[in-house]
């Protein structure tokens, strides 16, 4: 069947593809292993078949061959006796889901390119956003690192050749790897592993995109403005990835949600009002309350719509902007 023909078959079952290897993880977590192995049967059962001729057949093709695989290690999940055969079958089981989200995000970007030169545009199903625990602390944590080192240790000038130096190392990663698969498995899988995303192995990856942004804003604005994004996005972020993945009912823009956008803005009010009144008090207090309210509004509004960019990228900026048009 042609492209244009297959698309709204293909479309519907790359949301519910979609759907089933974002929620894995915590279903696994939980040990509801007959409901993830129903799910990874019903998926192979009902998967399309497109053109052979398609360019992104052969992506397809991966698809399914790791989503068998993931299906056989489901099963034999359910044989293990011993908690340590428990543990090694859970984690075989996490190793072939990592496969099936990156052939996932691998067909999806031959689709995706093969979809520009088709007439119709059905909705394209979604990349693969899974926040893991390590990956939540990360970036909790790098964020509150960089904040406390620019407002306590280190100059303007020294922040920027720090940043600099660090986005012109993962430029040259960003280079590098695509010229080598097996440079790349060994950066996203071993090096960056607990942290990356199953989209990152095909993509920039989130650093990339914050560390230009950092540079960005650190040149062009003031110190405590600077502090004020860096805040919006590392609690913000998370808490509109937790929160609406669990109680997101309500969508406001594709897959985000009410409750995702009203966490992002709750969790970046809290803590940028907690560093203005903590660490500016020579700050007017409306401008700090103004200050904070427009940085963590402005951010959600910012994350929510950026789905063709890294919100990693456009969160800083956003909310530096706000915060430097207020104090």
């Amino acid at each position: 069947m042609s492209l244009v023909a297959s698309e709204p078959l293909l479309s519907s079952y790359g949301h519910d593809l979609h759907v089933f290897l974002d929620v894995l993880p915590a279903k696994l977590k939980g040990d509801r292993i007959d409901e993830l192995e129903a799910g990874c049967t019903r998926l192979l059962s009902e998967a399309p078949t497109p053109d052979p001729s398609a360019r992104w057949a052969s992506a397809w093709s991966r698809v399914q061959t790791s989503l068998q695989e993931l299906g056989d290690a489901l099963s034999a999940f359910k044989k293990r006796a011993s908690q340590a055969d428990m543990k090694a079958a859970r984690d075989y089981v996490l190793t072939r889901y990592t496969d099936a989200a990156r052939a996932y995000e691998h067909w999806l970007s031959q689709w995706s390119q093969a979809r520009a030169h088709a007439e119709e545009r059905a909705k394209t199903p979604e990349s693969l956003r899974t926040l893991k625990g390590a990956r939540t602390w990360f970036h909790i944590g790098m964020g509150m690192l960089g904040a406390s080192l620019y407002e306590f240790v280190i100059t303007r000038g020294q922040a920027l050749t720090i940043l600099f130096t660090l986005a012109a190392i993962f430029g040259t990663l960003e280079v590098t790897r695509r010229f080598s698969s097996r440079w790349n498995d060994f950066l996203v899988t071993n090096v960056f592993g607990a942290i990356a995303r199953p989209r990152e192995y095909h993509k920039v990856n989130s650093a990339t995109f914050y560390l230009i942004a950092l540079c960005f804003i650190t040149t062009f604005f003031e110190r405590t403005a600077v502090i004020v994004g860096i805040i919006v996005l590392a609690y913000g972020d998370p808490a509109a990835a937790w929160m609406g993945k669990r109680f997101g009912k309500l969508k406001l823009y594709r897959e985000k949600s009410l409750v995702g956008a009203m966490s992002f803005f709750a969790a970046a009010s809290i803590v940028s009002l907690a560093y203005l009144f903590g660490l500016h008090p020579e700050i007017a207090t409306s401008s700090r309350i103004f200050a904070a309210l427009a940085a963590a509004a402005v951010g959600a509004v910012a994350e929510l719509y950026s789905t063709r960019v890294d919100d990693n990228l456009t969160v800083p900026i956003a909310a530096v902007v706000a915060a430097a048009l207020v104090l």
